[in-house]
C-alpha cells in the first residue's frame, strides 16, 4: 500500500518536472521567435496551445500530488476516481500531441539546416535547442501522466480490496 502512494507521488512529481522542462523549452522557443524578427503576437499565438497544455498539466499534477501525499485519494468516491483519471488522460493526450508537434518541428528544422546555416545560424541553434528541450519535457510529462493513471488505479484498488475483505466476514 505504501509503495502505491510512493509511486503516485513520484509520478505526479515527474509530471511536474516534465512540465517545468517543457516550459523552459517553450519559453526559449518564444524568445528565439521574437528575437529574430517575428511579431511577438504571432509567436505567442503559435505557441498558445503549448502554454495551455503545460498550465493544465502543472495544475492537475500538483493537485493530485498534494492529494496523494496527504492520502486523500483513498476517500474518493468512484466518480472522483474516474474524473481524476479522465483529466489525466486528457492532459496526457494534449502532452502527447505536443510531443508529436515538437518532433515535427525538429524534422522541419533538420530539413532546413542548409538554409539556416547560410542565413541565421544563431537562430537555428536557439530553435534547435528549444525544440529538443521541449520535446524531452513533453515526453517526460506524457510518460509520467500515463504512469500516474496506473498509480491512481493501484492506490484505489488496494483500498477497495481492503474494504471488500473487511465486509466479507459480515456477509457470511
Amino acid at each position: 500500500m505504501a509503495a502505491a502512494y510512493v509511486a503516485g507521488c513520484l509520478t505526479a512529481a515527474l509530471a511536474v518536472g516534465g512540465s517545468i522542462v517543457a516550459l523552459g523549452g517553450i519559453a526559449k522557443y518564444n524568445k528565439s521567435c521574437t528575437d529574430y524578427g517575428s511579431d511577438p503576437k504571432y509567436c505567442s499565438d503559435v505557441l498558445s496551445n503549448y502554454w495551455w497544455g503545460i498550465s493544465f498539466c502543472v495544475v492537475l499534477s500538483v493537485v493530485i500530488l498534494v492529494l496523494v501525499a496527504l492520502r486523500k485519494t483513498v476517500l474518493w468516491t468512484s466518480t472522483l476516481q474516474v474524473e481524476a483519471r479522465a483529466l489525466c488522460v486528457a492532459c496526457a493526450s494534449v502532452s502527447m500531441e505536443n510531443v508529436a508537434r515538437m518532433y515535427n518541428e525538429r524534422v522541419l528544422l533538420d530539413s532546413g539546416r542548409y538554409y539556416y546555416s547560410r542565413t541565421r545560424m544563431a537562430s537555428f541553434q536557439d530553435r534547435l535547442q528549444s525544440v529538443n528541450v521541449s520535446f524531452a519535457g513533453f515526453l517526460l510529462q506524457s510518460f509520467a501522466l500515463l504512469a500516474l493513471i496506473i498509480a491512481l488505479g493501484v492506490v484505489n484498488s488496494h483500498h477497495a480490496r481492503r474494504v471488500i475483505n473487511n465486509a466479507l466476514p459480515m456477509c457470511q
